[in-house]
C-alpha cells in the first residue's frame, strides 16, 4: 500500500515536471527564433544602408512641353529635399545631323481609295481622285529640284524653327519658284497635345489634295511629328486603322515612329473613329 502510494505520488509530480519542462523548452525555442529573426533583420537593414551609401548618385533631367529643361538633384537624403535647376532651353526636337534631302511619297493602295469612295455613297464632293502625299525631313523642304520633279507645290511645316525657303518674298532668288506654306508648330514631346492640331493640318491637306498637286508634310527629322499627322489623316480621311496606317508610312519611310505620347493620342483617335 505504501509502495503504491509512493509510486503514485512520484508519477504525478514527475508528470507535472515533464509538462513544465516541455512548456519551458517551447518558450525558450520561440524566444531564440525571435532573436535570430530580429538579428537577421538588423543585418539586412545594415547591408541595405551600406549598399545605398555606396550607390552612385544620379541626377534626373526632364523637359517640359515648352522645351525648358530642368535638372533635379537630391541634396538631403534624410528628408528627401530636392533641388531643381533650370538648364538651357532645348530646340524641342531631336536634332537631325544626317542629310536626308528626299521627300517620300505615301503609296496608298487603290483598293483602299475605292473602298473609301464607295462608303461616301459616290458623292462627287467627297470623292478622292488622288492623294499626292509626301513625307520628309527639313532637308527635303529645302531641296528645290526634288520638290519640282515631284510637283510638290505645298508644304505643311510641323517642325520648330524651320525657315520657309520658297516664299513669294524669295521668288527672285529662287527663280520664281514659290511654295504654298502652312506652319503648325508642334513640339516632339510626349506630353504635347497634338490632337488639337489635327483639324488645322487636315484642312490644309484637303485644300491641296483637291487640286491634285503634291504636298510635303515635314518636321525636323521626319520621324515622329510629320508621321503622326499623316497617320491621323489616313485614319480620318480613308478610315484606315492605326496599325495599317503606320505600315503604309513605313513602306515609304521606314524610320517613321511617333513618340509614345503621340501614339497614345493616335489610339484615342482610333477609338473615336472606329
Amino acid at each position: 500500500m505504501k509502495f503504491y502510494f509512493f509510486f503514485e505520488f512520484f508519477f504525478f509530480y514527475f508528470f507535472e515536471f515533464f509538462i513544465f519542462f516541455i512548456f519551458w523548452l517551447v518558450i525558450i525555442t520561440k524566444k531564440k527564433k525571435k532573436k535570430k529573426k530580429k538579428k537577421k533583420k538588423m543585418v539586412n537593414l545594415e547591408e541595405l544602408t551600406l549598399k545605398r551609401n555606396n550607390m552612385k548618385r544620379t541626377e534626373t533631367t526632364f523637359t517640359d512641353v515648352s522645351g525648358k529643361r530642368y535638372q533635379i538633384t537630391n541634396i538631403n537624403e534624410e528628408n528627401s529635399e530636392l533641388n531643381c535647376v533650370e538648364l538651357n532651353r532645348t530646340s524641342g526636337f531631336v536634332i537631325d545631323t544626317k542629310p536626308d534631302e528626299l521627300s517620300h511619297k505615301i503609296i496608298i493602295p487603290q483598293s483602299i481609295i475605292d473602298k473609301c469612295n464607295n462608303n461616301n455613297n459616290n458623292n462627287n464632293n467627297n470623292e478622292i481622285k488622288s492623294l499626292n502625299l509626301y513625307i520628309g525631313s527639313q532637308d527635303a523642304a529645302f531641296n528645290k529640284l526634288d520638290l519640282q520633279s515631284k510637283n510638290i507645290k505645298s508644304i505643311l511645316n510641323v517642325g520648330i524653327g524651320i525657315t520657309n525657303l520658297f516664299t513669294k518674298d524669295n521668288s527672285d532668288i529662287n527663280e520664281g519658284f514659290v511654295i504654298n506654306y502652312c506652319n503648325v508648330e508642334i513640339y516632339d514631346d510626349v506630353n504635347f497635345n497634338i490632337i488639337e492640331k489635327f483639324d488645322e493640318c487636315f484642312e490644309f491637306i484637303d485644300s491641296v489634295c483637291c487640286s491634285g498637286d503634291g504636298i510635303l508634310v515635314h518636321c525636323n527629322a521626319g520621324v515622329s511629328r510629320s508621321a503622326t499627322i499623316l497617320i491621323s489623316y489616313l485614319m480620318k480621311k480613308l478610315k484606315i486603322p492605326l496599325s495599317n496606317s503606320l505600315d503604309i508610312l513605313k513602306l515609304s519611310r521606314p524610320q517613321c515612329k511617333p513618340n509614345q505620347g503621340f501614339w497614345k493620342q493616335l489610339e484615342i483617335l482610333e477609338k473615336q473613329l472606329f
